[in-house]
């Protein structure tokens, strides 16, 4: 019945297996596959039946992307390049004025550390304050043309040059006549006045340079005496806090050096790193330092003048002038090359012991302050370094290992007036000094080296080369005849 199967338990269906036979598995190469490579691996699956030729494949795609990693490489080295070179040349080229036909960087700057022959000619101001005048003239110079036409006025009948504006066109007239294809006409000239021009800041590698001295200095004094100095490394790029642009468009620069002998310390072609000099001077100083920004091959121009008291008016100190004034006016200037200048040789050098501060002009002038004086007598200026050898017992002037030269000169200064309200001995110098007569003007020119030029060239980042400029005859009378006709118009002065 059917009912008697109901309890019954009745056991499933067997499924049927599948027997149709599995495709066979791909044996797996050797080689890794990447997934930059999986892409082009499949591509080349259908000629690739076997793993001989697929190592092939691999091989091929492997060396493909080799190939492009490189590419972008080379392409990313080569936009840096060219965005250094775009770099360079954009500090390089000067920036167009936006204020009338003034030009805020001009290509070829000269400086110029006197300011008196400008205000001469192109109006008055009070040093100590911002007016007009002064504003245009530190911010747009004047150019090359105003000069010339200010000069041509001078030259004409009636027209009188002033002692300082005779010394301002001779240096003038002097860079123009040097040989150089790349020099350019005075018209496409702007003079600026020095303080114009940049200073380094304090992460200047000299700058860290003189720290670091100092710092050992302060616990012995004689530190670098006895102990070589090591320059340590330093990685600090170079700084300017004033716009650059003047610094690259400077074409020459005129400064005072107060009495020193530059080619007692130079000699020409030789390669000397601009880092390593030193000056009291220290317009001098951040002339070479500036060559830090310089493009390698650049040139530029130092013009000397020596010294800065006189102004070719004075000579020297007069026999009538006595030894106690003479000692107020007798300053001393040194210049080194080294990573500094020994102590004896810093302004802001402090003993830190009893008594005075060990400056030159405080021991060096003791022992040879007849010879010195003798020296400044009707002299445009003196070199003292040759009494140096007879000095080395004192501990002030003993040569520290960090400076391989160094160089100190006697010149007379106009001090100061706090110094001439507490000093009862200070007098003018128009009182102690020789006055210097026109007709000796020309004397002062052309037989002693009152005025001279440097070609300063940039060879590698490092070094610079600093030779004296000389003239042919055909320019020597060029200059001369300028000068006799500026001698002509010199305005008439009590004898």
């Amino acid at each position: 019945m059917m009912g008697d199967n109901l309890d019954a338990k009745t056991p499933p269906q067997k499924r049927k297996r599948v027997t149709a036979p599995l495709p066979k598995r791909r044996k797996k190469s050797s080689e890794p596959i990447t997934p930059r490579t999986q892409q082009a691996l499949g591509r080349e699956e259908n000629i690739a039946n076997n793993d001989e030729e697929r190592k092939k494949a691999i091989a091929k795609t492997l060396a493909n992307v080799e190939a492009e990693r490189l590419a972008r490489e080379a392409e990313k080295r080569r936009r840096a390049i060219l965005e250094e070179e775009k770099r360079k040349k954009a500090i390089a080229k000067p920036i167009a004025a936006k204020n009338g036909n003034h030009s805020s960087h001009a290509k070829n700057i000269i400086y110029y550390e006197d300011t008196v022959p400008l205000r001469t000619l192109f109006g008055p101001w009070n040093p100590f304050i911002v007016n007009p005048v002064k504003h245009d003239y530190k911010i747009h110079g004047y150019t090359g043309e105003d000069l010339q036409k200010k000069e041509k006025e001078l030259l004409e009948p009636g027209g009188r040059f002033t002692r300082e504006t005779l010394l301002l066109y001779y240096c003038l007239n002097l860079l123009g006549l040097v040989r150089n294809p790349k020099t350019i006409s005075m018209n496409s000239t702007h003079i600026y006045p020095h303080e114009s021009f940049g200073n380094p800041t304090k992460n200047w590698p000299s700058k860290q340079y003189h720290r670091k001295i100092r710092k050992k200095e302060a616990k012995d004094r004689g530190h670098y005496v006895s102990n070589p100095y090591v320059p340590p490394l330093l990685d600090n790029p170079p700084d300017f806090n004033k716009d650059p642009s003047k610094v690259h468009n400077m074409h020459a620069y005129f400064l005072d050096t107060d009495g020193f002998g530059f080619d007692e310390i130079f000699t020409p072609e030789t390669p000397f790193e601009f880092r390593k000099i030193s000056s009291t001077v220290t317009q001098l100083t951040e002339f070479f330092l500036s060559a830090e920004t310089w493009l390698e091959g650049t040139e530029k121009f130092l013009g000397l003048v020596h010294p800065n008291a006189e102004k070719i008016k004075l000579i020297g100190f007069n026999e009538e002038a006595n030894k106690a004034t003479k000692r107020i006016h007798t300053k001393f200037s040194a210049l080194g090359h080294g990573y500094y200048l020994p102590q004896a040789y810093r302004r802001d050098y402090d003993d830190k012991g009893p008594g005075d501060k060990h400056f030159p002009h405080q021991t060096f002038s003791q022992k040879f302050e007849d010879e010195i004086h003798s020296r400044l007598q009707n002299s445009i200026n003196s070199n003292c370094d040759d009494l140096m050898e007879n000095y080395n017992g004192s501990p002030y002037f003993q040569k520290a290992s960090y400076c391989e030269s160094q160089l100190i000169a006697a010149y007379i200064s106009k001090a100061t007036l706090q110094k001439q309200l507490k000093d009862p001995n200070w007098g003018k110098l128009e009182d102690i000094c020789t006055k210097l007569k026109p007709n000796m003007i020309k004397d002062v020119f052309s037989n002693t080296d009152f005025i001279t030029l440097y070609r300063v060239k940039k060879v590698d980042s490092t070094h610079v080369t600093i030779e004296k400029e000389t003239f042919d005859e055909p320019a020597k009378e060029s200059l001369e005849k300028k000068l006799d006709e500026m001698i002509s118009r010199l305005e008439d002065e009590e004898e």
